[in-house]
C-alpha cells in the first residue's frame, strides 16, 4: 500500500544549488539552467531564486521544480503550468 502524502500546502520549501537540485530531480545542470533560462517554465521567484549577490549561484526550491517537470512531462512541451505569483 502506497505511503500517503502531506498535502503540498504542508510541505516544506527545499531550496538546494544547482548541483544537488539537479541530482535530486535526476537531470543535468545544463537541462535544469535551460528550463529556466530558455524554455521559461521554471520561474524566478517560485522555482528559483538568485544569490544575495551578484554572481552568487541560484538556488532551486526542490518541490515546486519536481511538480513543473512532471507537470510538463504530462502535458508536453508546448503548455507552461499557470503558476501562482511568487511569495
Amino acid at each position: 500500500m502506497p505511503t500517503p502524502r502531506p498535502p503540498a500546502a504542508l510541505v516544506e520549501e527545499l531550496w538546494l544549488p544547482t548541483g544537488q537540485a539537479a541530482r535530486m530531480l535526476g537531470i543535468s545542470q545544463i537541462t535544469l539552467k535551460r528550463y529556466a533560462d530558455r524554455d521559461g517554465f521554471l520561474v524566478e521567484g517560485t522555482h528559483w531564486r538568485r544569490g544575495p549577490h551578484h554572481g552568487t549561484p541560484r538556488v532551486w526550491e526542490l518541490h515546486s521544480c519536481k511538480a513543473a517537470i512532471s507537470w510538463r512531462g504530462r502535458h508536453g512541451r508546448g503548455q507552461k503550468p499557470s503558476i501562482p505569483p511568487a511569495r
